[in-house]
C-alpha cells in the first residue's frame, strides 16, 4: 500500500566519514575498505545524528540570463556555477556525540573506558576545529580505536525515510549484532558537505538545542539504502565516484544521556585581570548591576565558518571550501536584574579586560557534566537595558572570542560525554574483537570501533 504522507517518525539523519570520497567502512585492524556486505569484524562509519527535531534541505540552481545586442529576448539561461545544496537540521543536545560525528575535535575521556560518563574538563590544548582545516590525506591513528583520522573537513549526509507507512525509523529493542542489518528505507543523500554554521541556545521553559547548516555539491535520491554509490562527485566533471558504496546501518535504541533542562545548566562568568581576588560572577563590574543577583533568561552561542570556495576554470564545482581564520564565536545573554551597583563606563573602557565564560550542562542524577562550553579571553562587545510597563527590567550583553589553530590561549572549547553506556556494565567477548555481550551471552551494539 503506497504512503500518502511522510511523518516525522519515519525519518532520520545520518552522516558519513571524512573525507567524503573515501571508503565508508573500517575493520578491526584499522583498515578502511569497501566491503559493504560487512561482517562482525567490519564496521560501518556512517552514524546517526541523534534527537533531530527539524530537517530542511534546498537546492538552488544559479542560472544567469544571457542577453545580446539586437534582441530583446533572453538568449539563454545557463547554470554558470555549480548548484548550491544546503542542508539544515536541529537537534536536542545530549552530550557531544553529534558534535564529534560532525567533525569537531571535542574533548572526552580518551581511554579504554570511552563511555564511562567521565570527561576531561580543562582541555585548552586542542583546537576544536582542527580536523575541519584538513583537506588532503587522511592520517588514521595506528592503535585502537583507529578512528577518526585527522581529516574531518567534509562528509556525506544521508536523510532516511522508511518504506513502511508510519513505520518508526529507530529500532527499539535491547540486542542487535551491529553490521548484520541495514535499513529497509529510501535515502536522500547529499555529497561533499561542509559545515558552514552552528548555533545553540536555551531559554527558560525550553530545552537546549543546536542548529547546524551544511553546504553540499550534490544530491541523489535513492529508492534503497544498501550497496549504493556515495553521492560525492569529482569537482572537475561533476561525475560520481564509481564503485565506492555505502549502507545505512540499522541501529537500536540504547540508554542515552538524559534530556537537559534549563535547571541543569550552570553559568560562570569570570573577569580576568586585576578586578578582584575571587572568581565569582559578582566580580564582573562596571555594568551597573550586581552580577550575584542576575537571573539568566536565555543564552545563544553562534559561529559561522568563513569558507572560501576554491573555484577554478576547468572545474564544475569548488575544489574545496577552505576556512578563513579566525573563526568568530558569539555569545549572547539576556537577564533579569535586581540590585544596581556603582559603575563607570570610562573605567570599563580604560581597563578593558577579557572574560572567561563557562556553560555547564549537568546530568540531574549524577551531576556529571554532559556538555561544557568554555570561552577563553572573550571580549565584551555591547550591553543594553530594557524596561517597559508590566515587564521586568532586563540586561543583555554580548561576548565574542576568536578561534585560531595558532593561538589556544583564547577561543571556544567543548567537552562532554559520548554516552551514558559504560563498558564496565558489560563483558567483553574475547573471541570476537570488541564485541560486548551480556552475562546471558546476547550480543549488544558494538560501536566501540569507531568510538562514537
Amino acid at each position: 500500500m503506497p504512503k500518502n504522507r511522510v511523518l516525522y517518525n519515519c525519518q532520520a539523519l545520518y552522516v558519513g566519514p571524512s573525507p567524503s570520497t573515501g571508503y565508508h567502512f573500517i575493520n578491526g585492524a584499522g583498515e578502511l575498505n569497501n566491503i559493504y556486505e560487512y561482517d562482525s569484524d567490519n564496521y560501518n562509519l556512517i552514524k546517526r545524528i541523534n534527537r533531530v527535531t527539524n530537517l530542511d534541505y534546498s537546492i538552488t540552481l544559479p542560472r544567469e540570463s544571457i542577453k545580446q545586442l539586437g534582441k530583446s529576448s533572453i538568449a539563454s539561461v545557463p547554470i554558470i556555477n555549480s548548484p548550491s545544496v544546503q542542508v539544515d537540521f536541529e537537534y536536542y543536545l545530549n552530550g557531544v556525540t553529534n558534535e564529534a560525528r560532525l567533525g569537531w575535535n571535542v574533548n572526552h575521556n580518551n581511554t579504554d573506558e570511552i563511555r564511562s560518563g567521565e570527561c576531561i574538563q580543562d582541555n585548552f590544548n586542542t583546537f576544536l576545529f582542527s580536523g575541519l582545516n584538513v583537506y588532503d590525506e587522511n592520517i588514521l591513528p595506528q592503535t585502537s580505536p583507529f578512528w577518526p583520522g585527522n581529516n574531518r573537513s567534509n562528509r556525506n549526509i544521508f536523510a532516511v525515510v522508511t518504506r513502511g507507512a508510519n513505520e518508526d525509523e529507530v529500532i527499539v529493542r535491547n540486542t542487535l549484532e551491529e553490521g548484520k542489518n541495514f535499513r529497509d528505507a529510501n535515502v536522500i543523500s547529499f555529497g561533499d558537505g561542509y559545515m558552514i554554521s552552528y548555533d545553540t541556545s536555551c531559554s527558560v521553559g525550553s530545552t537546549p538545542k543546536a542548529k547546524v547548516s551544511f553546504v553540499c555539491d550534490n544530491a541523489i535520491f535513492y529508492t534503497g539504502s544498501s550497496g549504493l554509490g556515495i553521492p560525492s562527485v569529482n569537482p572537475k566533471t561533476l561525475e560520481s565516484y564509481s564503485g565506492i558504496k555505502f549502507v545505512i546501518p540499522e541501529e537500536v535504541m540504547i540508554n542515552d544521556v538524559s534530556i537537559i533542562l534549563p535547571g541543569d545548566i550552570l553559568v560562570d562568568i569570570q573577569q580576568t585581570g586585576d578586578y578582584g581576588n575571587t572568581t565569582e560572577m559578582n566580580d564582573v563590574t562596571d555594568l551597573g548591576v550586581k552580577f550575584s543577583d542576575i537571573k539568566i533568561q536565555n543564552y545563544n552561542i553562534s559561529l559561522k565558518f568563513n569558507r572560501e570556495d576554491m573555484n577554478s576554470i576547468g572545474y564544475r564545482a569548488p575544489a574545496s571550501r577552505r576556512i578563513n581564520f579566525p573563526i568568530e564565536v558569539g555569545l549572547n545573554f539576556s537577564n533579569l536584574i535586581g540590585d544596581e551597583s556603582e559603575s563607570k563606563l570610562h573605567e570599563l573602557i580604560k581597563i578593558d579586560k577579557k572574560y572567561n565564560v563557562t556553560i555547564r550542562m549537568q546530568d540531574r542524577l549524577t551531576k556529571n557534566d554532559l556538555i561544557r562550553y568554555d570561552f577563553r579571553k572573550a571580549s565584551l562587545q555591547d550591553f543594553g537595558y530594557s524596561s517597559s510597563i508590566e515587564e521586568n527590567k532586563t540586561l543583555s550583553f554580548n561576548f565574542k572570542t576568536n578561534c585560531s589553530p595558532d593561538n589556544l590561549t583564547e577561543g571556544f572549547f567543548v567537552s562532554g560525554v559520548l554516552s551514558s553506556v559504560r563498558s564496565s556494565d558489560y563483558l567483553l567477548d574475547q573471541n570476537v574483537l570488541d564485541f560486548l555481550i551480556t552475562e546471558s551471552g546476547e550480543k549488544i551494539i558494538t560501536n566501540f570501533i569507531p568510538v562514537y
